[in-house]
């Protein structure tokens, strides 16, 4: 590039004066003397003597004229062409604002059309699964009718049955009474009064107006229809619809819009949902286009300087909508990822540190003397620990502590409670008694231990356990109040509240229940002394896990299970003979079967475990009942939670 010109001279002595002559001026100080030479210092032409004289060396440097002007001429194009290729630059910018102005109200119009799809389409899939749930709702309905009532009708079957039973006794009994010889009457008359005496046992069921009440919540069946991260795919839209290069701090929005502009259609998204993509946030930038609008004459004027780095703007746009569309599909793995945390977050195995030590053993004499100790169950109202003894025929009841308070005596009455021998033993929600104890029947038993009522089991096939005479062995209370009774057959039956005891429901299972207990979720516990197995059922029968013998036993005797509000299941093994290892108290994870460890060894023969509301372990051995205090990492949780029942039996 050319240096820059410096001032020109002013010295009016070196101005050439013309003399007609082309290509020849004549200084006007020197007369006669042509200006042939330039002083380059001064910038001025001058002739030989106003060089010497005016210009002398070396403070002044002297040039020929011509060459001076032709030196200068060609500096001159330079910058002459310089000029006119930055206006062309200029051109050029005002152009490519122009550009932008039209490709932005069109990236405008894109995102208004964008905004007006994805509206319609999470419309139509609202509409879509709001049709849906209402399906499934009444399906669900329709299901929950058909049970209930098959209920009645097997209700109503076995009253049929009964009902024939007794017209078919009483009138053989009248025709007996009114046309029977003496002969015949001496004949008859013990066999005859036998079944009228077991008739009369029979406990008509009683078909109440609660049966035509069906509990339903629609919201059950609509619920996981609504998932955050399926309505953010629903309005997700990958790519971009822009097409500008954007310049200055006008830039392209990273994300669109959420759902707020979907308020009028009710539908409302958690604000920090992810997978929602590039539609984020398009009203606000809806709102601010016509500022940026404003804003584009003013960025004009930097368009030479910001025009580089807009080009390598385009460069770097298909990388985003690709990075955008990505999005919806890693917010479904951190759901896949949080749903399988949330499964296995119990699963870790426990601290080797933390196991049961005993702090207290009663029941070894006095008032509250146990002599077969087999179920155990502590009561979710006053903690109370009630321990069905099996010799004494009678349910005793201690404190937490272990102190003697009164025993419940399951004797008193008719033929089937002189028989009691108690098996096991729950407590409902309301502080009752509920015992087992091989006959047809549950006994319910009022907070002091009075008789208030019985209640058969009902098999899958609506036959009754007091018609059939099928021993009842376990019995269980679950969280909702709902009382579950294992019956010898291959069945457990399902009640509701222990002193009505209207029967719910009936699962087949695949071992006969010895012994049973519930956990908060629903699951049923189950496990079978005769073919030493425990199994974690839901109540449908379908079986989750058989839990497998703790390591090292081949195999093992299970005699009692009770359940934590922790997922954990307890399992009390007892090893006589020759079978390899200790008795001892198991530790189990409800959801996936997994062997947490022997808690504690300091036992014999383990009959029944059950959980106090500290999370102490409470086993019933023959004669004794200890009590296992936690030293580790449990021993300092809180004494909120609450057992879900627990059960034993044993040889």
């Amino acid at each position: 590039m050319a240096a820059a010109l410096p001032p020109a001279s002013t010295c009016k002595s070196t101005m050439p004066a013309r003399t007609g002559i082309p290509g020849l001026d004549i200084c006007r100080k020197h007369e006669n003397e042509p200006v042939s030479l330039y002083c380059v210092t001064c910038e001025a032409p001058c002739c030989s003597q106003c060089l010497a004289a005016d210009h002398p060396e070396p403070d002044h440097t002297g040039k020929d004229l011509d060459t001076a002007v032709q030196e200068r001429l060609q500096n001159m194009q330079t910058l002459t062409q310089e000029c006119q290729d930055l206006k062309s630059d200029v051109d050029g910018n005002f152009g490519q604002g122009q550009t932008v102005l039209d490709d932005l109200d069109s990236c405008y119009e894109d995102l208004l059309k964008d905004m007006d799809r994805a509206e319609e389409n999470v419309r139509i899939d609202f509409e879509r699964r709001l049709r849906q749930c209402r399906e499934n709702s009444m399906k669900r309905l329709q299901q929950l009718k058909e049970q209930r009532i098959q209920i009645i009708q097997g209700h109503m079957e076995c009253l049929k049955k009964d009902r024939d039973r007794l017209g078919n006794a009483v009138r053989v009994a009248q025709q007996v009474t009114n046309s029977a010889t003496k002969h015949e009457v001496a004949l008859t008359y013990a066999t005859l009064a036998r079944k009228l005496e077991r008739l009369k046992e029979i406990k008509p069921t009683v078909i109440s107006k609660a049966h035509a009440k069906i509990a339903f919540r629609q919201h059950d069946t609509c619920v996981d229809m609504f998932k955050a991260e399926d309505m953010g795919n629903v309005i997700t839209r990958p790519g971009t619809r822009g097409k500008v290069s954007w310049s200055h701090d006008v830039k392209p929005p990273a994300e669109a819009f959420d759902a707020a502009s979907l308020a009028r259609h009710g539908i409302t998204l958690p604000a920090k949902s992810t997978g929602t993509g590039i539609l984020k946030d398009a009203p606000n930038h809806l709102k601010d286009g016509p500022k940026h609008l404003k804003d584009v004459p003013n960025h004009l004027k930097d368009a030479p300087n910001h025009l580089k780095d807009v080009s390598n703007h385009p460069k770097n746009a298909p990388n985003h909508p690709k990075d955008a569309s990505n999005h919806p599909k890693d917010a479904s793995n951190h759901l896949k990822d949080a749903s399988n945390h949330i499964n296995i977050m119990k699963t870790e195995k426990p601290s080797d540190e933390e196991t049961l030590e005993l702090a207290h053993e009663f029941g070894r004499d006095g008032d509250g003397k146990v002599q077969h100790a087999r179920g155990v169950a502590v009561s979710p109202v006053t903690n109370d620990i009630a321990v069905a003894d099996y010799d004494t025929r009678q349910v005793k009841i201690y404190t937490s502590k272990g102190d003697f308070k009164f025993a419940v005596d399951t004797k008193q009455g008719n033929k089937w409670d002189s028989d009691s021998k108690p098996w096991d033993v729950a407590v409902s929600s309301e502080g009752e008694y509920l015992v087992t104890d091989k006959t047809p029947y549950v006994k319910v038993y009022d907070p002091e231990g009075k008789s208030i009522g019985r209640f058969p089991a009902f098999s899958p096939d609506g036959e009754r356990s007091d018609v059939d005479d099928v021993g009842l062995y376990c019995i269980a209370t679950d969280s909702k109040g709902e009382v579950l009774v294992g019956a010898g057959n291959f069945y457990v039956s399902i009640h509701s509240a222990a002193r009505e005891g209207c029967h719910l429901n009936s699962i087949s299972v695949r071992i006969p229940p010895g012994f049973m207990a519930t956990t908060l979720h629903g699951y049923v516990v189950i496990g079978s002394w005769s073919q030493q197995k425990v199994m974690i059922i839901d109540q449908a029968g379908v079986v989750l896990h058989s839990l497998k013998p703790p390591p090292g036993m081949p195999t093992w005797r299970p005699r009692g299970v009770c359940c934590s509000d922790d997922d954990e299941v307890y399992v009390a093994n007892q090893v006589t003979g020759k079978t390899p290892g200790k008795s001892g108290i198991h530790r189990y994870q409800i959801f996936t079967g997994e062997h947490l460890g022997c808690v504690t060894n300091d036992v014999k023969a383990p009959l029944g475990v059950g959980v106090l509301c500290d999370k102490s372990v409470v086993v019933a051995e023959k004669s004794v009942v200890k009590i296992f205090k936690w030293t580790g990492g449990n021993e300092d949780d809180s004494e909120e939670d609450n057992n879900n029942g627990g059960g034993g039996g044993g040889d």
